[in-house]
């Protein structure tokens, strides 16, 4: 049995501020045409993905599942429309909501996706375009991350410490020239001490 995944997403964004079409949609019919507005969108991304069906039926079914009369859910929705929140022509001719906006957050949302199901009677966007830029963008940032990491690390040499090779071996001549200097020394010491012993009983000899 085939398994598809689900077209709708588990998330979409919202902006931080109103548009004026909000804003005029919310002076109409207050908290209730916002609450319906993002019950909408819910449904929209949550459900179909990038529109959803707004017929009679699925009006009335909408309006019970939130709570609210469906002459109400409907002047608010039809005012939607009308402000440019959602497609007049899309819900006119195919009876669904849906907008520019909405398409392009939606391909966005899912250019990851391995296939994406669509009907081309509903699009407002390029949505091949969409879905293509967002993989070129996906592969670029691929194959920067893997340049990184194949990239050979150089250190400075500067700064290194030498570690120190085997000894040499000494030469045979430095050799001979190191004890005759020993030897020299030894003999100018002996001197010297003999020289000062002598010194030192010719001293005691006067003094008795």
């Amino acid at each position: 049995m085939t398994r598809f995944s689900k077209a709708g997403v588990d998330y979409f964004p919202v902006d931080v501020a109103f548009d004026d079409n909000l804003e005029l949609l919310i002076a109409e019919f207050g908290a209730d045409g916002l609450y319906v507005f993002v019950r909408l969108l819910q449904r929209i991304y949550g459900l179909y993905g990038y529109y959803c069906p707004f017929g009679d039926d699925a009006r009335l079914l909408f309006a019970g599942h939130i709570g609210l009369p469906e002459k109400r859910v409907a002047a608010i929705a039809e005012c939607a429309v009308r402000r440019g929140l959602f497609d007049p022509g899309c819900y006119e001719k195919y009876h669904i909501l849906t907008s520019a906006g909405i398409q392009r957050r939606y391909f966005e949302i899912v250019r990851r996706r391995k296939a994406v199901e669509t009907n081309a009677d509903y699009l407002l966007v390029d949505a091949d375009k969409i879905l293509k830029n967002a993989g070129n963008l996906e592969q670029s940032k691929a194959k920067e991350s893997n340049a990184k990491q194949s990239k050979p690390k150089y250190r400075a040499a500067w700064g290194r410490r030498r570690t120190p090779g085997p000894a040499e071996p000494a030469d045979p001549k430095d050799f001979n020239k190191r004890a005759a200097m020993i030897d020299a020394i030894a003999e100018a010491d002996t001197n010297s001490l003999m020289a000062l012993a002598e010194e030192m009983e010719g001293k005691a000899a006067c003094h008795g």
